[in-house]
């Protein structure tokens, strides 16, 4: 089995910029509300903050439910550990596999990709922050199911297809 790990700076701050994000918004958001009692001009700040607060935390709840820390997969399964929840283990096996989704397959390649388990109805996030993430995808490429596979590459071309035909000629 390969096994694959995100570096120290990434998993810390997948880890923990939560716990240190969270305190200094919610303050930032309680004195907004508290001025907004006082002032209208502090609505602003307060609908801001309520944003920031929604959007970190719903961030950080997907960490915690479908992100591993680590992963190993050879030509039968992935195997993920090291979420959150450190007793969390998933083993999904590739035949399993349904559908992968996001990230590179979806035309963005800074966003995470999906991995759905059909069978058990399970599924794990991959950040493209992954250590050798590029290796990971082949790995995976290589030894899910060839309807999928083809089903993929036909998609990442039509995405392909649609950022040309988006992009104006420079001459």
């Amino acid at each position: 089995m390969t096994k694959f790990e995100y570096g120290k700076f990434a998993k810390f701050v997948y880890r923990y910029a939560n716990f240190i994000l969270t305190p200094f918004l919610f303050a930032y958001f309680m004195i907004a509300l508290l001025g907004a009692f006082q002032n209208s001009k502090f609505l602003l700040p307060l609908i801001i903050m309520a944003l920031l607060l929604y959007v970190l935390n719903r961030f950080y709840f997907r960490i915690y439910k479908y992100f591993p820390f680590t992963i190993e997969i050879d030509k039968e399964k992935i195997v993920a550990s090291d979420f959150m929840n450190r007793r969390k283990k998933i083993e999904i096996k590739l035949e399993d596999i349904t559908e992968i989704a996001g990230g590179i397959f979806g035309g963005n390649a800074t966003h995470p990709v999906y991995i759905y388990d059909g069978k058990n109805k399970t599924q794990i996030g991959v950040n493209p922050h992954l250590q050798n993430f590029n290796r990971f995808i082949t790995i995976l490429l290589s030894n899910i199911d060839k309807s999928l596979y083809e089903r993929l590459l036909k998609q990442m071309e039509e995405l392909k297809k649609k950022s040309r035909g988006n992009k104006k000629a420079r001459h």
